[in-house]
């Protein structure tokens, strides 16, 4: 299993982000293919290695030339920009999830619907270049788990397209609702919307290092320069071998007898999109003879709680059981492949004897079968061949 760890003791920014990635392995060269599937000319990128208090970054500069004008761009104009790339699905709609983050923080802290937010800075290109850039680089490592540290939230005022706001921004503050931060000390804005919008939608949990050993890091640099602090976004990526497969897993259950079965069988994609490890139903006979269904979902600990809500919001259900289970998983990790008729996602398994199995994504076929015309299970083989 392969997690990365984004540590922001200095906060989080969109170019610290992207700097972090590429200092952590994604090429640079695959980042500046993706800015260009954008389609927009005056956009490039420079990268330069840089010092932070004598810690080594990678800088990542948007460049904008001829540069852009006072520009207003609303979530619809992004989503029209988006779509028309040539960029893989998950990409884009990674990108327009973060998007949507930011309009709808947005949208509250300046009272009015979403559909009408103007993004300003967040709507320039180089912001497009950060949010666009990251969803490509996180979906090149392929990570099986993101674990996001506590933000370092800095003080005092900012001046931006609204005025003179108190930091963090409203709208920064909207986004990380719910999120560990902790106070810097340090007088400045550290933490961009657009920075806590990517890391906290792309985070499966949050929280301090997680358990796994450490295979790379690679630090993203910012342009400010803070008193005796570096400047500096950290993401560690790591793995748990074949030999730390064991993991501690919570199995939820509840028996459901009262239910319309068409909506009871739609909640799988509910539970699954909330973060479970997995999610089924077992049809059962109940008390009285009653036919019933078994409904059970597989919980890391640390999503338990949020999945027995969502199991006695959308359900008749009354209450919910829980045990501790063991289960061992095979080390894995994921790759893109490019084929003749799109980049398709691979699960690589290894086995116990060194070897490898490995299966394509389903729905990155069914979705370039959908396109293409062609049977799925041309594509599939496709895929395998490729892996």
């Amino acid at each position: 299993m392969k997690i990365a760890y984004f540590d922001p003791f200095s906060g989080a920014a969109g170019d610290m982000i992207l700097g972090a990635l590429i200092d952590a392995g994604y090429p640079f060269s695959e980042l500046e293919k993706t800015i260009g599937a954008l389609g927009l000319p005056e956009l490039s990128l420079r990268m330069e290695r840089v010092l932070r208090q004598g810690l080594g970054g990678s800088k990542i500069d948007v460049i904008i030339n001829p540069p852009e004008g006072h520009v207003h761009r609303g979530i619809k104009d992004i989503e029209i920009l988006i779509n028309r790339t040539t960029l893989p699905e998950k990409v884009k709609a990674l990108a327009l999830k973060i998007f949507w983050v930011i309009a709808e923080a947005e949208a509250e802290a300046h009272r009015m619907p979403v559909e009408k937010v103007h993004f300003h800075e967040v709507g320039a290109l180089d912001a497009l270049a950060d949010i666009v850039g990251s969803a490509a680089g996180i979906e090149w490592f392929g990570f099986d788990r993101v674990v996001v540290g506590p933000f370092s939230i800095g003080s005092g005022t900012v001046d931006c397209a609204h005025g003179t706001l108190p930091v963090p921004v409203p709208a920064t503050t909207r986004i990380l609702a719910g999120v560990p931060t902790r106070s810097s000390g340090i007088e400045g804005e550290m933490v961009t919307p657009t920075g806590a919008a990517i890391l906290t939608t792309v985070a499966d949990e949050f929280g301090s290092w997680p358990s796994m050993k450490p295979v790379t890091q690679g630090f993203g640099a910012g342009t400010k320069e803070f008193k005796g602090r570096p400047n500096l976004l950290r993401l560690v990526i790591g793995e748990t071998g074949a030999q730390e497969g064991w993991e501690r897993i919570d199995l939820l259950s509840a028996t459901i007898d009262d239910m319309n079965p068409e909506i009871l069988g739609s909640l799988n994609k509910t539970f699954l999109e909330a973060g479970a490890a997995d999610s089924w139903l077992i049809p059962i006979q109940m008390k009285k003879g009653r036919p019933g269904i078994l409904l059970q979902v597989l919980a890391h600990p640390d999503k338990t709680r949020t999945l027995i809500d969502l199991i006695v919001t959308h359900t008749t259900s009354l209450g919910v059981r829980v045990s501790s289970e063991q289960r061992f998983c095979l080390f894995r990790e994921s790759k893109v492949v490019t084929t003749k008729y799109g980049d398709i996602s691979v699960k690589t398994a290894t086995l116990p004897d060194g070897s490898k199995r490995s299966i394509p994504e389903f729905e990155d076929c069914r979705s370039l079968a959908e396109k293409s015309g062609v049977p799925v299970m041309d594509i599939y083989r496709e895929a395998m061949a490729k892996s």
